[in-house]
C-alpha cells in the first residue's frame, strides 16, 4: 500500500513536469516572446462606404501568425475605407484583362484597407503566416465573382479564385506590407452592341435613291433585317432613332438615308456596337441582320409665302385709338391694362400699369416714367442708374408674366396678374374682331424663312405680291424691323420724329404680327430651340389650341433688344437636364393619354411680337423643328359630329337641344336641335382644337343629361371623335346609323338607376322567434332630379422632382422570362412585375446559378415566380407622373363643378415643402366662379425638390383653420369637407423614407378628421418597389400602413398603375359625393310576421306609417330624403323588429317581406330584396287513447286515426295555446279525400301539405301513417282466425277478451321543406344568412344571422282496446276429460249500472240491462221491465256500452238457482278494464255464478229417513273404532 501511494505520487509530479515543460516551449521565444494567437481564430470587420454598409470582411489566422511580448495579448484586425477606389478598380480591370478575360468587365465590387496589430501594440504587423479571407453580407454574384489583394505601396495586385457558391479565398494569402487592400468583385460580360430604343413605327421613311456607290441584297431566303442609324456628320448623338428595313432576298438597296432636309454624306457598318473607320461602297451581299450608321449634312431652302397675321395699331392721342377705354371693357382700372406707346415721352396712355418681375414692380407701358413724371423701372448698378428695359448701364430684361396663353382661335391674350394681384386686361391686339385703332391684314402679307436643316430663320416679310416689305433691314442683327412701314403713318401722330428711317419719314412703330408654326416630332432626337433677339414683346406659346397654351418664351415689355430662347425638349420632358433615353422614351410614350405617341401628336409654337415702345424695332428669329411648317389658322381642316338623341328604349327624340363649345374660345359656340329623326349635326369643326359637347335643354318628361362629353378631331381624313368629360375614353359609334347615340332617360328611370338598396335580416332571439330588419338605402344618382351637397376640398398634390418622371402603365405578360442583364445598375430587375399587394407592383429578380426568378415577400422569404403560377406584368410608359395629375386633377374640378358648383376647392401642393395657393387672399374658391383659376393653378404646377407630406397636410389643416380666407357661397350649412391627397414617394424631406416626416403627416391628417370631420383620400402613382419590396428605403407594407393611416378608411386608399386609372380613381371619388333623393320606402312584412311589442310606437316616432290589414303588417316613410354613401355607411338606415306569429308552425326559409316592398319616387319603385330567415318550430305532440269494449261488440279500428289525430297539437310560446288540426293551416283528416284516406286505412302513408293562410308557398309537409301494431298481440276473428292488417284495420267484432288485445298506432311527421327546395319555390327570395353572429367579444357563436336550419319532427300515437266479457254459470260442475265444466245459464237478469257524476253531484251513467242467452253469455239492453223480467232495446253492437265505472248486480236468477246477491265493480274508463280490481285476462272473461235451488220430498216417501239412520250409523261405526283404537294405546302403556 504504502509501495503504491509513492508511484502514484512520483507519476503526477512527473506529469506535472511534463505540462510545465510544453507549456514553455510552445510559448517562450527565445525566452522574450509569446506567439499570438496561441490557435487558429476568425476575425470580422464591417466594411463601410459612405457611410452605408457594403458587407462584413472575415480573415481566419493561423496559431503564431505574430509575437508578442507579453502573454495576454489579442489579435486585432483594423479596416479603413479605399480612398483610391477607382484607381484599385482599374488595376483589378487591367489584370483581368491580362490573365485572358477579355470578355468581362468588373461590375461590382467592395474592398477596404486591411492591417493586423496586437493589443498592446500600436503599430501594425506584417503577418508571418498566410491567411484566409472571406466576404459575407454582400450583393455581389457568388457565381461570377473573384477576389484580389492590392499593395498600393508598389500597387500590385493579386486575383484570387474563390470557393464555389461562396465568396471565400481558394487559397491563402501571404501579406507582404502591414496594410493592404483586399476585396471581392463580380463581373459581367462586356456590352457588345450600342443599345438603341427599336421603333417599329419607321415614321423615318426609307427612300431608294441611285447613285449612291453601293448596293445591298441578300443571300438569305427569308431576308434580313437593316437597322439604320441617323447621325448628323460630326455629332456623336443620333438625329433621329434608328430605323428598320427589311430586305427579301429579291430586292436591293442603293441608298439607306430616309431625311428630309438632309443629305447623306457617308454610310458605315456597326459591329458590335463599333463603327467601321471605312464607308461602305460597291455591292454587299448580307446573310444575317446589319446594322448601318448614315451620316447626313443640312440642306438649305428659302422657303417662301408662308402665312402671318399682320396687325397695325393707331394712337391719335393720350389713351387714344388701341388705348382706347372702349376696348378693355367696362370699368376697367387704368392701372390694369396694357397699352401701345409709352406713358410720358410720347404720351400715349396714362396707364401706370405694373407687374412684378423678380420681386420688383415693372412698369409694362413706359420706358422710365410714369404718367405724372416720377422715375420708375430703374434701379441703380455700380453707382449708376439702369433703366430695366435698357442695356446702357446694365443689361435689359423683360417684363415676364404679363401674358399666360394665347386663345387659340380667336388671339384673346390670356392675361396675367399686377403687382397687386389684379387682372391685367388687353385692347384685343391679336384677336379677329375689330377694335377701336386697330387694323387686321389676315392674309395680306407673307414670311419668308431660310432653311438649313430643320432650323428656320426668318428672312423676309413680303407683301401677297412678294416683294419685300424691309427696307434696311439687317438679317444679321435685326434692327429696323418695319414690316408696316409702306401702310405709311399719317394716321399715327403719336410716332416719334426721333423714329425714322434714313430719309427721315417716320416708322410705323405701333404693329404685331402673329404666326403659328405646326411640327411633329416623329422620330427626331435633334435640337428644339426657339431663339429671339429684339425688341418689344415677344412671346412664343405652345400648343395654344390646349386651353391657351404654355408661355415657353416670354420676353414681355417695353426694352431694348433682349436675346433669349428656349429648349423645349426641357418643355416637353419636363425637366431641366434630360439623356438621349429620356428623349427617346417621350417619343414612345402617351403623355395626354389620348391613345396617341407623343412622336405622332401634332404641335403648334404660337409667335406673338409687338413693338409697342416705338423708337427702334428690332426683331432676329429662328426656330429648330422637325416636320414643321407655317400656317394658316383660318384654313385648318374641319370635320362634323353627328349624333342621334334616343331615349332608354332606343326610341328617337326631337327638340333635344345641344351645343359645342370651343375649349380654347367659349364664344365660338354652336347650338343645334334634335329633328324628328332625332339626328344633330355639327360642322366646321376646326383640327387642333378640342370642344365640349352639353346638352342645352331636353322635352318633356325627359330629363336634360348634365354630363359633358369631349370632341376632338383626329386621323385623315379628318374626324370628329367623341370622348367622355374627360377626354380620355373614346365613346362607340352606334353600327346602324354610324352616329353617336345620346340617351335621355325619364326622371323615373334615373332614379331607378340612381338608387341603391338593401334589406337584410338577422336573428334576435332564436328561441324566441324574433329578428331584426335592415332597410337600408343610398342615392347614386347624378342628374338634375337630385340634390347635391356642396363640399370644401383642399386638393394636396406632390410636385416633387420625381413626378416628372413617367407614369407606368402595367399590363399582364403571358411570355416567356427572358433574362437579360442590365448594365445601367437594375440587372436583372425592372424587367418583370408582380402585384404582390393591392396597391403596389413589385419587381422580379433573376438567380443566375440557381436559374429561377424571385422576389421577398413581407417576411423576407424568397418567393419562387413562375409563368402560370403567378400572373407577371411588363410596363410601358403612359405620360409623365406630373401631366398625368395635370389632366386628371383638372377633369376632377370639372366633375366637382357638374356636381354642384357652390363647392369650393384649394390647391396644396408640397415638395421640399409646401405653399397654399391663393386669389384674391382666398385659398378656398368656389368652383362655380373660378373654375378657369384653380385650373390655372393646377397647369402652373411644376415638379422639384423632395416629399414633404407633413407641410402638405399641415397647410391642408391650415386652409380650413383659416375660413376667413374662404370665398362666399350661397349654401354655408350642410357643406362637407375633403381632402384629396395624391403622392408618387415616401413621407421624406430629403430621398428616403423619414419616420418623423410620416409622423408628422398622420397627426395632421388624424386632426383633420377628427376637428373638421373631413374624408380624407389618400392616392398614390408609385414607381414598383425592388425584388426586396423596398421603394425609397420602405417597405410595401410601410408605405400602405403611412397611406391608410392619412386616410379615412382603407377603402379610401388607391393606387393607380395608368393614366385611365387615375382618371378612374377621381371619378370614383366625385361619384361617391353625396347626392340625396326624396322617396318613399315602404315595407311590406310578410303575413308570417308581426311587430313585436312596442316596436309599432318605436318606429312611429321615427316617422313611420305602421298599418295592418288582413294579417299584413306595413311600415312606411313618406317623402323621406335618402343621401348618398358616406364610406361604408349608407345614406339611409331604419330597423325593424318582428316575431314570427304564434301560430305559425315554423319552417326554413321564410321571407320576411313581400314583393311590393321597395323605394318609390314618383311612379318608379325599386324594389327590397327579400331575405329569408330559419324559423324555429312550434313544440308538438300526440296523445294515445285506449278504449274498453264488450265482446261481441264493434272495434271501430276505422274511426282510430281520426280520434287520434284529435290528440295531435303544436303548443304557442306562451305554453299554453295549442293548435290543433283544422287551425293556421294545419291539415285534419276531414280534409282527406276518400282515396287519401283508403290509403291511410290501408297502412299506406299519406302526405299533406302546410301552407300558413294567406300566403301561397309551401312551407313543409305533414306525413300520415296508420297501422294496427302487431308486435305480441293477434287480431283474430269469432272463429279465432287470424284477421289481416287491411281487415284488423276495418271495423270487426271483439274476440279476444282482455287488456290491450288490440292496439293501433297513428303516426304523424311534420317535415319542414329544405332550404334547397325552398330555393326552387321562390327564386325572388334571398336565402338564410349563414354568417356566425359574433358575441360581445367578437367571438363567433354557434348561431347564423338567418337562424338554425329546422328539420322533420315526428309525433306517434296510439290506440289500445281492451275486451271484456261476462257469462253466466251454475256454480255446480261436472268433471270433463279432467276439466271442471260449470253449466251455463240462461235466462239471468243483470243490471250494469254506471255512476258517472256531473258537475252537480248527480248521477249522469248510464244504466244497462243484461240477459244470459241459452249459452249463458249476457247480451246486454237498454230497457227493463221488472214486473215481467222482459229486456228490451238491445244494445247496438256498434255504439257499445259507454266508458264508465259500473256496478253489476244480479236482479233474476236462473230458473233453480239462488240468486247471486254479489255486487262486483267493472271499470271500462280506465287504461285498462278491470272487474272487481282485477285486470287479468281470465278476470275480464268473468263468470257469474248461481247456486242451484234442490226440489222438497214426494207426500208418504221415505224422504231422507234412510239417508239419516246410514249416516247415523256410519258415525257410530266410526266412534267405536275411534274408542278401540284409544283403548288399545292405553292398554300398550
Amino acid at each position: 500500500m504504502k509501495h503504491t501511494k509513492k508511484k502514484k505520487l512520483l507519476a503526477f509530479v512527473l506529469c506535472m513536469v511534463l505540462v510545465l515543460s510544453t507549456a514553455i516551449t510552445a510559448f517562450a521565444v527565445d525566452g522574450n516572446f509569446y506567439y499570438v494567437p496561441k490557435d487558429t481564430v476568425e476575425l470580422s470587420h464591417e466594411i463601410m462606404k459612405d457611410g452605408a454598409s457594403q458587407g462584413t470582411l472575415y480573415a481566419t489566422v493561423p496559431g503564431g501568425t505574430f509575437k508578442s511580448s507579453t502573454d495576454n495579448a489579442e489579435l486585432q484586425m483594423d479596416m479603413q475605407e479605399e480612398t483610391s477606389e477607382s484607381t484599385v478598380l482599374e488595376a483589378v480591370q487591367t489584370e483581368l484583362e491580362n490573365t485572358g478575360n477579355t470578355g468581362y468587365t468588373v461590375h461590382q465590387a467592395v474592398m477596404g484597407d486591411v492591417s493586423f496589430r496586437i493589443s498592446t501594440e500600436d503599430k501594425a504587423q506584417i503577418p508571418e503566416k498566410a491567411v484566409n479571407f472571406r466576404f459575407e453580407n454582400t450583393s455581389l454574384d457568388t457565381a461570377h465573382a473573384m477576389g484580389f489583394v492590392y499593395d498600393s505601396s508598389d500597387e500590385t495586385i493579386t486575383l484570387y479564385e474563390l470557393k464555389e457558391d461562396t465568396l471565400q479565398f481558394e487559397e491563402d494569402v501571404k501579406l507582404e506590407t502591414e496594410t493592404v487592400v483586399v476585396g471581392c468583385f463580380d463581373v459581367v460580360e462586356k456590352e457588345t452592341e450600342e443599345a438603341q430604343p427599336e421603333d417599329e413605327d419607321e415614321s423615318v421613311q426609307t427612300v431608294d435613291v441611285s447613285a449612291s456607290g453601293y448596293s445591298i441584297t441578300t443571300s438569305a431566303t427569308a431576308g434580313v433585317d437593316i437597322t439604320v442609324q441617323h447621325y448628323l456628320e460630326n455629332e456623336k448623338a443620333p438625329l433621329y432613332k434608328e430605323s428598320k428595313v427589311h430586305l427579301s432576298n429579291d430586292q436591293k438597296i442603293e441608298n439607306l438615308s430616309s431625311l428630309t432636309n438632309y443629305e447623306a454624306v457617308k454610310v458605315f457598318e456597326v459591329n458590335d456596337g463599333v463603327v467601321s473607320t471605312n464607308p461602305i461602297s460597291e455591292n454587299i451581299v448580307l446573310a444575317t441582320d446589319k446594322t448601318y450608321r448614315v451620316y447626313y449634312k443640312e440642306t438649305t431652302e428659302t422657303i417662301t409665302n408662308r402665312p402671318v397675321q399682320m396687325f397695325d395699331y393707331t394712337i391719335n392721342g393720350t389713351d387714344t385709338g388701341i388705348n382706347s377705354s372702349e376696348n378693355y371693357g367696362t370699368n376697367i382700372p387704368k392701372t390694369s391694362r396694357l397699352a401701345s406707346g409709352t406713358t410720358r415721352g410720347d404720351y400715349c396712355n396714362t396707364y401706370d400699369t405694373n407687374i412684378l418681375v423678380s420681386g420688383k414692380r415693372y412698369y409694362i407701358n413706359t420706358w422710365n416714367k410714369k404718367s405724372d413724371g416720377s422715375n420708375v423701372n430703374q434701379e441703380t448698378i455700380n453707382g449708376k442708374t439702369h433703366v430695366y428695359g435698357s442695356n446702357t448701364d446694365g443689361t435689359a430684361f423683360a417684363a415676364k408674366g404679363i401674358i399666360t396663353g394665347i386663345d387659340y382661335e380667336s388671339g384673346a391674350l390670356k392675361m396675367g396678374k399686377t403687382s397687386d394681384n389684379a387682372q391685367l386686361y388687353e385692347p384685343g391686339y391679336f384677336t379677329k374682331e375689330t377694335k377701336t385703332g386697330k387694323d387686321i391684314y389676315p392674309d395680306q402679307y407673307k414670311l419668308t424663312f431660310q432653311r438649313n436643316g430643320d432650323n428656320y430663320t426668318l428672312y423676309d416679310v413680303t407683301n401677297a405680291a412678294g416683294t419685300s416689305q424691309l427696307s434696311n433691314y439687317n438679317r444679321d442683327t435685326g434692327t429696323n424691323f418695319f414690316p408696316l412701314d409702306g401702310l405709311g403713318t399719317t394716321q399715327d401722330s403719336k410716332n416719334t420724329t426721333a423714329d425714322t428711317d434714313s430719309s427721315g419719314k417716320k416708322h410705323n412703330d405701333y404693329f404685331g404680327m402673329r404666326y403659328d408654326v405646326q411640327f411633329k416630332l416623329g422620330d427626331y432626337l435633334g435640337d428644339l430651340n426657339y431663339h429671339f433677339k429684339g425688341d418689344d414683346d415677344l412671346w412664343v406659346v405652345l400648343d395654344a389650341e390646349k386651353n391657351g397654351g404654355q408661355v415657353v418664351l416670354d420676353i414681355g415689355g417695353i426694352h431694348a433688344a433682349i436675346k433669349d430662347s428656349v429648349d423645349l425638349w426641357q418643355i416637353l420632358l419636363g425637366q431641366t437636364t434630360y439623356s438621349l433615353e429620356d428623349k427617346s422614351n417621350y417619343l414612345e410614350a402617351d403623355a395626354d393619354g389620348n391613345g396617341i405617341k407623343n412622336k405622332d401628336e401634332k404641335h403648334t409654337l404660337t409667335i406673338l411680337y409687338m413693338e409697342r415702345g416705338a423708337n427702334a424695332s428690332n426683331c432676329k428669329m429662328d426656330f429648330t423643328l422637325p416636320n414643321s411648317t407655317v400656317i394658316d389658322t383660318s384654313m385648318l381642316d374641319t370635320s362634323s359630329l353627328k349624333l342621334t338623341k334616343v331615349n332608354t328604349s332606343g326610341k328617337v327624340i326631337s327638340g333635344a337641344v345641344f351645343k359645342v363649345t370651343n375649349d380654347s374660345n367659349s364664344n365660338n359656340t354652336q347650338t343645334v336641335t334634335s329633328g324628328t329623326d332625332g339626328k344633330l349635326t355639327f360642322t366646321g369643326l376646326k383640327e387642333g382644337f378640342t370642344y365640349t359637347l352639353s346638352e342645352v335643354s331636353v322635352p318633356s318628361p325627359y330629363v336634360r343629361t348634365t354630363t359633358t362629353w369631349k370632341v376632338k378631331l383626329e386621323g385623315s381624313p379628318l374626324r370628329a371623335v367623341l370622348y367622355d368629360s374627360t377626354g380620355t375614353v373614346q365613346q362607340t359609334l352606334d353600327t346602324t346609323d354610324s352616329t353617336y347615340h345620346i340617351v335621355n332617360s325619364t326622371q323615373e328611370d334615373i332614379v331607378s338607376q340612381s338608387v341603391e338598396s338593401d334589406k337584410t335580416v338577422s336573428v334576435k332571439d332564436y328561441n324566441a322567434r324574433t329578428y331584426q330588419v335592415d332597410l337600408t338605402a343610398s342615392s347614386k344618382a347624378t342628374q338634375a332630379v337630385t340634390k347635391t351637397t356642396p363640399y370644401d376640398i383642399v386638393m394636396v398634390l406632390d410636385t416633387s422632382g420625381s413626378m416628372r418622371y413617367d407614369l407606368n402603365k402595367y399590363t399582364e405578360y403571358k411570355g416567356a422570362l427572358t433574362p437579360e442583364y442590365d448594365y445601367s445598375g437594375y440587372g436583372y430587375e425592372n424587367k418583370y412585375f408582380v402585384k404582390t399587394d393591392n396597391k403596389i407592383y413589385q419587381s422580379l429578380n433573376y438567380s443566375s446559378k440557381r436559374k429561377y426568378w424571385y422576389y421577398e415577400d413581407a417576411k423576407s422569404n424568397t418567393v419562387k415566380v413562375t409563368q402560370g403560377s403567378t400572373t407577371i406584368y411588363t410596363k410601358t410608359s403612359d405620360g409623365t407622373k406630373m401631366t398625368a395629375l395635370k389632366n386628371a386633377a383638372k377633369a376632377f374640378v370639372s366633375n366637382v363643378e357638374q356636381k354642384n358648383p357652390d363647392s369650393r376647392i384649394s390647391i396644396v401642393s408640397f415638395s421640399g415643402s409646401a405653399s397654399i395657393k391663393n386669389f384674391n387672399e382666398k385659398y378656398l374658391l368656389r368652383v362655380g366662379d373660378s373654375k378657369r383659376t384653380i385650373d390655372s393653378w393646377i397647369d402652373n404646377l411644376s415638379a422639384n425638390g423632395a416629399t414633404n407630406t407633413a407641410d402638405g397636410f399641415g397647410k391642408a389643416k391650415k386652409v380650413f383653420s383659416s375660413s376667413e380666407k374662404w370665398a362666399d357661397v350661397n349654401q354655408t350649412a350642410d357643406r362637407k369637407k375633403m381632402v384629396v391627397f395624391l403622392t408618387d414617394g415616401v413621407p421624406t424631406e430629403h430621398s428616403s423614407y423619414d419616420d418623423g416626416v410620416a409622423d408628422d403627416a398622420v397627426e395632421y391628417a388624424s386632426d383633420i378628421k377628427r376637428d373638421y370631420t373631413a374624408d380624407i383620400y389618400s392616392l398614390g402613382i408609385f414607381d414598383a418597389a425592388d425584388s426586396d419590396g423596398e421603394l425609397s428605403g420602405a417597405s410595401i407594407a410601410t408605405i400602405n400602413k403611412f397611406m391608410t393611416d392619412v386616410a379615412s378608411d382603407s377603402s379610401k386608399y388607391m393606387t393607380a398603375d395608368s393614366i385611365d386609372s387615375l382618371y378612374r380613381i377621381f371619378n370614383s371619388i366625385t361619384d361617391n359625393m353625396p347626392a340625396s333623393i326624396t322617396a318613399t320606402i315602404t315595407d311590406v312584412i310578410d303575413s308570417r310576421f308581426e311587430l313585436t311589442a312596442g316596436e309599432k310606437e318605436r318606429l312611429e316616432g321615427r316617422g313611420a306609417t305602421v298599418t295592418t290589414l288582413d294579417g299584413i303588417t306595413t311600415v312606411t316613410w313618406t317623402n323621406t330624403t335618402v343621401n348618398s354613401k358616406t364610406g361604408d355607411t349608407p345614406g339611409w338606415h331604419e330597423t325593424i323588429e318582428i316575431k314570427a306569429k304564434d301560430d305559425f308552425i315554423g319552417g326554413n326559409m321564410i321571407p320576411t317581406n313581400g314583393p311590393a316592398s321597395g323605394i318609390k319616387v314618383g311612379e318608379n319603385t325599386k324594389y327590397f330584396p327579400q331575405p329569408s330567415v330559419n324559423v324555429k318550430l312550434l313544440d308538438s305532440s300526440l296523445g294515445s287513447k285506449e278504449i274498453t269494449v264488450y265482446k261481441s261488440h264493434t272495434i271501430k279500428s276505422s274511426d282510430f286515426p281520426s280520434e287520434l289525430e284529435n290528440l295531435y297539437k303544436f303548443t304557442e310560446l306562451d305554453d299554453k295555446t295549442e293548435l290543433k288540426p283544422g287551425e293556421a293551416g294545419i291539415p285534419t283528416l276531414a280534409e282527406f279525400t276518400a282515396a287519401e284516406l283508403t290509403e291511410l286505412k290501408a297502412g299506406k302513408p299519406v302526405e299533406k301539405d302546410y301552407t300558413y293562410p294567406g300566403t301561397i308557398d309551401k312551407v313543409g309537409t305533414f306525413k300520415y301513417e296508420y297501422k294496427p301494431v302487431t308486435n305480441g298481440i293477434k287480431t283474430v276473428d269469432a272463429n279465432g282466425k287470424v284477421l289481416s292488417t287491411a281487415d284488423a284495420m276495418k271495423n270487426h267484432p271483439a274476440t279476444t277478451v282482455g287488456n290491450a288485445v288490440e292496439k293501433y298506432e297513428l303516426t304523424v311527421t311534420f317535415v319542414p321543406s329544405t332550404v334547397d327546395k325552398r330555393k326552387q319555390l321562390l327564386s325572388n327570395v334571398t336565402e338564410p344568412d349563414t354568417t356566425k353572429i359574433k358575441d360581445a367579444n367578437g367571438i363567433d357563436t354557434d348561431m347564423p344571422k338567418g337562424g338554425l336550419v329546422v328539420n322533420s319532427v315526428t309525433k306517434n300515437g296510439s290506440y289500445t282496446v281492451n275486451v271484456w266479457s261476462l257469462e253466466k254459470i251454475s256454480s255446480s260442475s261436472t268433471t270433463v276429460n279432467g276439466n271442471e265444466v260449470h253449466p251455463k245459464l240462461e235466462g239471468a237478469i243483470f243490471k250494469l249500472q254506471g255512476t258517472k257524476l256531473n258537475d252537480a253531484g248527480n248521477r249522469i251513467g248510464v244504466t244497462y240491462y243484461g240477459k244470459s242467452n241459452a249459452y249463458g253469455f249476457v247480451e246486454w239492453y237498454t230497457t227493463y221491465i221488472p214486473d215481467t223480467h222482459e229486456v228490451s232495446n238491445k244494445v247496438d253492437v256498434d255504439t257499445g256500452i259507454a266508458p264508465d265505472t259500473y256496478k253489476l248486480t244480479e236482479l233474476v236468477a236462473p230458473a233453480g238457482y239462488a240468486l247471486n246477491n254479489q255486487t262486483w265493480t267493472i271499470r271500462t274508463d280506465g287504461k285498462t278494464c278491470s272487474i272487481n280490481g282485477n285486470a287479468t285476462d281470465v278476470a275480464l272473461n268473468a263468470a257469474y255464478e248461481n247456486t242451484p235451488v234442490y226440489a222438497l220430498p214426494s207426500t208418504g216417501g221415505t224422504g231422507i229417513f234412510l239417508y239419516m239412520i246410514g249416516g247415523m250409523l256410519l258415525m257410530g261405526a266410526a266412534a267405536w273404532i275411534l274408542y278401540k283404537n284409544k283403548r288399545r294405546e292405553v292398554l300398550k302403556r
